[in-house]
């Protein structure tokens, strides 16, 4: 997360539609129509690509790989797709959170919460509508299974997504107390079977920063018990940080 124009760096998040307009903290005015993202930046923007001036208009498909390089001094754009909608992240190599942060505790590792699990993978993906960090932003996401999770009281059901490798996104009892609002947490395969390892459960950027787009727990997947394992609420956040 720390790493040039990580995550650590997002300072802004805006989506686009078809009005040209400003976006917060990088010039020009952008736009996007159908799957074409529109900006235009002015001389006095200083903005550039490819070492050179960015100065007229761009036009470029929303879902470009690789991205124009736009740059202004320290900060890059980040444009993306996400739910059907064009976003703009702004990134910035002098943010005041990555240079004040100082990383995420974590639980004590405990062989018990290397749970073995019975995974039953679908027939084929299945796609739900999901919420996300953003109020009102949904996106969909594939899921490719469902493990069964035996805890002292009873067995429970959890879907398992997968990018790219499978894994749980959960939340549980001890969510927004000791550890962030929900996790996500590997499910691996071993010669004995599967097995989710919460010892390695992780946040998300968006416990991190209010600019994540990044998906919420569906509703099996809420669940409760207390997972006292894998990482806990990072030390700061963008917000403790800037306010």
């Amino acid at each position: 997360m720390r790493k040039s124009h990580g995550w650590l760096t997002v300072i802004s998040l805006d989506f686009l539609d078809e009005t040209p307009r400003e976006v917060d903290e990088f010039p020009g005015l952008w736009s996007v129509e159908g799957d074409l993202v529109r900006v235009e930046f002015s001389e006095d923007d200083g903005v550039t690509l490819d070492g050179k001036s960015a100065a007229g208009e761009h036009e470029f498909p929303a879902d470009s790989d690789p991205m124009p390089q736009f740059t202004l001094g320290s900060k890059v754009p980040e444009i993306a797709l996400r739910g059907g909608r064009v976003l703009v992240r702004v990134r910035d190599d002098n943010a005041l959170f990555r240079k004040a942060f100082t990383g995420t505790p974590t639980y004590d590792y405990q062989p018990q919460w290397v749970v073995p699990v019975t995974f039953r993978p679908y027939d084929a993906p299945r796609t739900r509508d999901i919420f996300t960090a953003q109020e009102g932003f949904t996106r969909k996401m594939n899921f490719i299974g469902e493990v069964d999770i035996p805890f002292e009281d009873r067995t429970r059901t959890l879907v398992v997504t997968q990018a790219p490798e499978p894994f749980v996104i959960f939340e549980d009892l001890t969510s927004g107390k000791e550890s962030a609002l929900w996790r996500r947490a590997p499910l691996r395969e071993t010669e004995d079977g599967f097995v989710v390892d919460f010892n390695y459960s992780h946040n998300f950027p968006a416990h991190y920063l209010p600019f994540g787009t990044c998906p919420r727990p569906v509703g099996e997947n809420i669940i409760d018990v207390a997972i006292p394992a894998g990482q806990k609420k990072p030390n700061e956040t963008y917000q403790s940080v800037n306010s």
